[in-house]
């Protein structure tokens, strides 16, 4: 079942978190499953009980994917008891790959700034962790970036002659993570691309529906609206229980998102605020204070919108908050605000 050159080094995590992987991967050599839990970025957290086959299955179809070889450098940086975690550990013990740990945190290069370009050949990590570890990316020749949306900006930022293979994953907690993959770095792709294996349709209100070939669940209806280019192939638009109905039009925040990355650089999200003639209005939620919010309101002239695509309220709150996968919290971050 497990790769037997797999090594684990635990050096640069903390205390608790090696004691908590090393315990992980006891109960992996063992056959037994463990708990994991969603990010609760967009409702309540989710408990589900690890699928030890399903879990394998998944971390198959990305070292087939990446062609990982037994020995290649892999580091853990994200917290175990999510999915995300717990399958790189799964991916390690199963491709034989020399597994370096870090307690999770903003920046998980720090200890390893000495180290050779190219030290880790495949990482994974959060958009905000990749925030805080731009001047790192020499260590890493492929990085993974899931959990949230991979903004353009954030890309921008990518110091020129960067030799890093980025993509950026699609998936959840009920597919084990990613089903698809885009690149986005260099040479950036438009559509995700499916894992071999898997496949895609669409349900009647433009959602995506995965058929995922490595889960006992062969159907997984999902609430993010796409377009369908083929049955391996999409564009994703957005959440559907995120749609902004202003007048009539619906609008996805994340397209708008997009297009705010190119003046917003800190945190920030669009939501649905109530308008009375409208019903609904964008709204935009940036972490910072009112010199931040007058400058981009000034800005947001600056940038071509859609019908009704252009936020009609901006605030500002000191400091959002955040799941324990470094997600903004939407849901908790808007009752401070009491909008």
């Amino acid at each position: 079942m497990w790769n037997t050159h797999f090594k684990l080094s635990t050096l640069n995590a903390s205390s608790m978190y090696a004691s908590e992987l090393r315990t992980m991967v006891q109960l992996l050599e063992k056959g037994e499953s463990f708990r994991v839990q969603s990010s609760g970025s967009t409702g309540s957290p989710k408990s589900l009980n690890l699928n030890l086959d399903e879990a394998i299955a998944s971390a198959d179809l990305t070292i087939e994917h990446f062609n990982l070889k037994q020995q290649q450098r892999a580091l853990v940086a994200l917290p175990l008891n999510a999915v995300s975690g717990a399958l790189m550990v799964v991916r390690a013990m199963r491709a034989g790959l020399e597994l370096h740990a870090v307690t999770p945190q903003s920046n998980p290069f720090i200890e390893f700034k000495d180290k050779e370009e190219g030290y880790f050949d495949f990482v994974a990590l959060t958009p905000y962790q990749l925030a805080h570890s731009i001047n790192h990316l020499p260590l890493i020749k492929t990085l993974l970036v899931g959990g949230a949306r991979l903004s353009d900006a954030l890309l921008n930022t990518i110091p020129s002659g960067t030799q890093t293979t980025i993509y950026e994953s699609y998936g959840m907690t009920e597919t084990l993570t990613h089903v698809a993959l885009r690149r986005r770095y260099p040479h950036p792709e438009s559509l995700f691309s499916a894992l071999n294996g898997i496949q895609f349709s669409s349900g009647d209100a433009g959602n995506l529906i995965i058929h995922p070939s490595h889960l006992k669940q062969r159907t997984v209806v999902t609430n993010d609206a796409v377009h369908l280019y083929s049955k391996t192939e999409f564009e994703y638009l957005g959440r559907l229980d995120h749609v902004i109905n202003s007048g009539g039009v619906k609008l996805f925040p994340e397209s708008i998102e997009q297009k705010l990355s190119q003046i917003v650089q800190t945190p920030f999200f669009v939501t649905a605020l109530p308008h009375p003639a409208l019903g609904e209005q964008v709204g935009l939620i940036l972490e910072g204070d009112e010199t931040l919010k007058t400058k981009v309101l000034i800005e947001l002239n600056g940038i071509e919108w859609g019908a009704y695509e252009k936020p009609k309220r901006v605030e500002a709150i000191p400091s959002f908050d955040y799941t324990a996968t470094n997600k903004i919290d939407r849901l908790k971050t808007l009752k401070r605000l009491d909008l």
